[in-house]
């Protein structure tokens, strides 16, 4: 999405790229708040809630750029709770799915699994850029990326097994 909502910025609402640049700070800097924010929560609750949360809090954020945030006329005021609730989510919902692949796996096939897991963040990415880009419509690639993460969410409630631990989590193997 940051590649097709920079796109967004710069051709349609017609932002510097110094000036679009600025407008995903807050996408940076709550990354790193929700980031630390996982791990803490993660040692209180294991690896399920925070993926969970994370979902469906990334999943607003993208709700919430698409409603308020992709008019022509909307302000930075009202990108603003999207672009803060985007790596909010994503910030507690990541470190706690590689926290839970790897804890799923013999600690004989961590590099295995981390390398499988890291192949399918490049694909997602390349594969994103390429089907947003493809669709030249923001507001249905923000509904694409909120309906995602809220069957990610969805998959988490359901698969993950052991919600207060992120030692010998079970994920779904049907």
């Amino acid at each position: 999405m940051i590649f097709v909502l920079s796109f967004y910025l710069q051709k349609v609402r017609g932002f510097s790229v110094m000036h679009a640049g600025l407008v995903f700070l807050p996408l940076t800097g709550t990354f790193i708040f929700s980031n630390i924010a996982s791990g803490r929560m993660q040692a209180r609750l294991g690896s399920r809630k925070p993926m969970i949360v994370g979902g469906l809090i990334g999943a607003a954020g993208y709700a919430l750029l698409g409603i308020f945030g992709t008019a022509h006329d909307s302000t930075f005021l009202e990108m603003l709770p999207g672009l803060v609730l985007i790596p909010a989510g994503m910030g507690l919902a990541v470190p706690a799915m590689t926290t839970s692949i790897l804890s799923a796996v013999d600690r004989s096939q961590a590099g295995t699994a981390s390398a499988v897991l890291n192949t399918a963040r490049q694909v997602g990415g390349a594969l994103g850029v390429a089907i947003f880009g493809a669709l030249q419509d923001i507001e249905l690639s923000l509904a694409i990326s909120s309906s995602l993460l809220l069957l990610g969410a969805a998959v988490a409630w359901h698969c993950i097994k052991h919600p207060s631990s992120t030692k010998g989590a079970s994920l779904c193997r049907t």
